[in-house]
């Protein structure tokens, strides 16, 4: 028992160094040393926007991608807010080190903690091992998950990750024993979720919907669940305020930016299932897309007939809307502005808890198949592998962006 221990330790300690590696490539100390700021497609102008913000003593400043400025920017730009409100959490500190904190916050140790909670969902340590393997897999190699936070844009992908946790949480107050204590984590992380980037309200409503609707149906609400889902929903709602009021009162001057990267449509579905490219990034390849596609769909149905994966079948719901979203919605041109397709990401992170449970069920009874059988599964296994190496290439490939320090260097000399 203690040499298991001890297994699972060394796993889980070689997982954790192998991603704080992978983040520092991307996100190298020095920059924190030297009180640097990343020149990335995000980095930039969120920076921008943390130095307006902190100049004007606000919730939010001026971003330079949007010319007419604030307050129409408000709704064009969400990404940006956690990197605003960095730095109420670090007063005194530099905004270069505000930002890359948060960076350091949201791209390395916020999966970290996500993962760890979810992993709660599985009964094995070999599951729980399998599903951090893969959540930091795709997290540092997957085109989406790894496209939006190496360019800035982390809280998209952890704000995906913590939906996750939030629809669990959604459906244990739905369907599980009520609990006064999930009240206010669940109005904390839906406010998280809506300041970190408030476009991923639309699946947790969606999902919410889904969810109180069957419980109505099956008759699981009485008078304390009741409640508990108005003190969650009071909460959240106080909380969001300070950024709710300003969004509402420039509604009227919003202007939606359907980005032809991220808003769908036919091609892009036909594409993801019968291409092995995006033809959207530099390095844009779709194997690890398909595996957690079609495992993770095989763990689905293993979810809904076995009764032991109960909380898993709400992550099912999630993963289904959350594909809905990025296929359908543009099929009918429903929601153009929150850019349907991005939620590509989302579905994939909804799938990883799926995929777990029919790879672990896989690798299960791979072991105890007869041996022919083993020989030709790991034979179609090295077929695959060059699909899954070419991450590994395109990684080293990756062109290493310049520095803030490198911008200023460039405007002395003119």
């Amino acid at each position: 028992m203690r040499l298991v221990g001890w297994h699972r330790a060394a796993v889980c300690l070689m997982l954790l160094v192998i991603h704080a590696v992978l983040f520092f490539r991307i996100f190298p100390p020095s920059l924190l040393v030297n009180n640097e700021v990343p020149l990335r497609v995000d980095t930039s102008r969120y920076f921008a926007s943390l130095v307006s913000a902190d100049g004007v003593g606000g919730l939010y400043g001026y971003d330079p991608f949007q010319m007419a400025g604030y307050p129409a920017g408000l709704w064009n730009s969400m990404g940006k807010k956690g990197f605003e409100l960095a730095r109420f959490v670090l007063p005194g500190v530099s905004p270069e080190r505000v930002f890359y904190l948060t960076l350091f916050l949201a791209g390395c140790l916020g999966p970290l903690l996500a993962g760890w909670w979810l992993a709660s969902l599985f009964a094995t340590g070999l599951q729980k091992q399998l599903f951090l393997g893969l959540l930091l897999l795709f997290w540092h190699l997957e085109t989406f998950v790894s496209y939006f936070w190496q360019v800035g844009n982390v809280f998209f992908p952890l704000g995906s990750l913590l939906l996750v946790c939030l629809v669990v949480m959604v459906g244990r107050l739905c369907f599980e024993r009520t609990s006064w204590r999930l009240a206010f984590p669940l109005g904390l992380l839906g406010t998280f979720l809506f300041y970190a980037h408030t476009v991923l309200l639309v699946p947790a409503i969606l999902v919410a919907v889904v969810l109180v609707g069957a419980g109505l149906y099956l008759k699981t609400f009485d008078v304390k669940r009741w409640m508990v889902c108005g003190i969650a929903a009071v909460v959240g709602l106080l909380l969001s305020l300070p950024w709710l009021l300003p969004l509402l009162a420039s509604r009227g001057i919003a202007v939606p930016v359907p980005w032809p990267m991220f808003t769908g449509g036919p091609k892009n579905m036909i594409m993801d299932l019968f291409s092995d490219r995006v033809y959207q990034h530099h390095f844009d390849r779709q194997f690890l897309f398909h595996v957690a596609l079609v495992a993770g769909l095989a763990g689905g149905w293993m979810v809904w007939r076995d009764a032991q994966f109960r909380r898993l079948r709400f992550v099912l719901v999630g993963a289904v809307v959350c594909l809905l979203i990025t296929y359908g919605f543009p099929l009918v041109k429903l929601m153009p502005g929150i850019q349907p397709y991005r939620f590509r990401l989302t579905a994939v992170l909804f799938l990883l808890p799926l995929a777990t449970v029919s790879l672990a069920a896989f690798f299960g009874r791979l072991r105890s198949a007869a041996r022919p059988v083993q020989c030709w599964t790991v034979l179609m296994l090295l077929v695959m592998l060059p699909a899954f190496t070419g991450y590994f290439i395109d990684m080293t490939n990756r062109v290493q962006t310049g520095t803030s320090r490198d911008f200023a260097h460039m405007s002395s000399r003119r």
